[in-house]
């Protein structure tokens, strides 16, 4: 567990070192890690796997970033990374795939220095993850969905975590969302 938020630390400081300086970088994955309310309550509510998968996310972007893929221990590598991410917790998995798969389609789309040898790369990496993943993937039991457990979920999710504003009013509710979430200092 706590290796967890040490991990946290150091991979987003990794991350920031490409943006920033090494000291505004580890100084922001300190304060992120330890003075963020939604990252220092995940502690007692036992989802620490979901701090790791963060973390593991965090790396697999960072990763990417840095090497572009430019290898097949690259490609593998940051296979390994995703497919960690996963396998540890599918609640960062999912929103990732989410925000991130349809902004990296459109950069590639987009991007007129792309190569056809970067979609091969990019094939290889999406053909590695699946490899990886595949065992998970195929032992995902979904006859324990029953109504019930959706209703359980959806009240759980309703009454503690989720957004409470509507199309209408996104603009100050989704701030106050984030803010209550994360804390002010966010």
């Amino acid at each position: 567990s706590c290796l967890a938020y040490a991990f946290i630390t150091m991979f987003l400081c990794l991350f920031l070192m490409r943006f920033m300086s090494w000291k505004f970088a580890f100084i922001s994955s300190v304060y992120f890690t330890f003075f963020i309310c939604g990252i220092q309550c995940v502690v007692g509510s036992g989802g620490n796997p979901l701090i790791l998968a963060l973390a593991l996310f965090i790396l697999f972007l960072s990763f990417v970033i840095r090497y572009e893929m430019r290898n097949k221990w690259i490609i593998l590598l940051s296979a390994m990374f995703l497919a960690a991410v996963l396998l540890t917790h599918i609640n960062i998995f999912v929103p990732s795939a989410y925000i991130f798969a349809p902004a990296f389609l459109i950069y590639l789309f987009l991007n007129k220095e792309n190569k056809k040898s970067n979609w091969s790369r990019y094939s290889w990496f999406l053909v590695a993850f699946l490899a990886i993943s595949m065992p998970y993937l195929c032992n995902v039991d979904f006859s324990i969905i029953t109504p019930y457990v959706v209703e359980w979920i959806r009240g759980w999710i309703n009454q503690s975590h989720a957004w409470h504003g509507t199309a209408a009013n996104f603009i100050w509710t989704i701030p106050i969302y984030i803010a209550r979430s994360l804390g002010l200092t966010y």
